[in-house]
């Protein structure tokens, strides 16, 4: 189960990939879309090698929460951020996260299908549907 959920959750990280959220706050107007995107690449590949060698993701959920702090109109940082939180069971943090990256853009079949996943596991059924 755990596996399949993070296979849903990497999906996610592709999607937001190619789409990446241009966020127009401050913070984003200091530094370049490019600057952002580095940034945003090596918590998403730190993501992908925690999973993969079974990590501990307290630190990361730490770093992708300051980065969605700094950057509050990035999709792809919430993403990551729910990914953490959901690799650390930690349900209502990783819903929260769900719902603020589809505030973003609620299009992403996958984001709207992890927003639902979350929710189940908080018991909302009437979200998770």
């Amino acid at each position: 189960m755990l596996i399949a959920l993070l296979a849903l959750a990497i999906s996610a990280v592709v999607y937001l990939a190619v789409n990446r959220g241009d966020g127009n706050d401050d913070a984003t107007s200091t530094a370049t879309q490019e600057q952002i995107d580095q940034e945003l690449g090596k918590l998403q590949q730190a993501f992908q090698t925690a999973m993969q060698e079974k990590q501990d993701l307290s630190r990361l959920a730490a770093q992708a929460q300051a980065f969605t702090e700094k950057y509050t109109d990035n999709q792809a940082g919430y993403v990551l951020l729910a990914q953490t939180r959901m690799g650390l069971k930690q349900w209502d943090q990783s819903y929260t996260a769900w719902k603020n990256a589809l505030k973003i853009d609620d299009q992403g079949f996958e984001l709207c299908k992890m927003d639902g996943f979350c929710a189940a596991k908080l018991g909302n059924n009437d979200r998770a549907l």
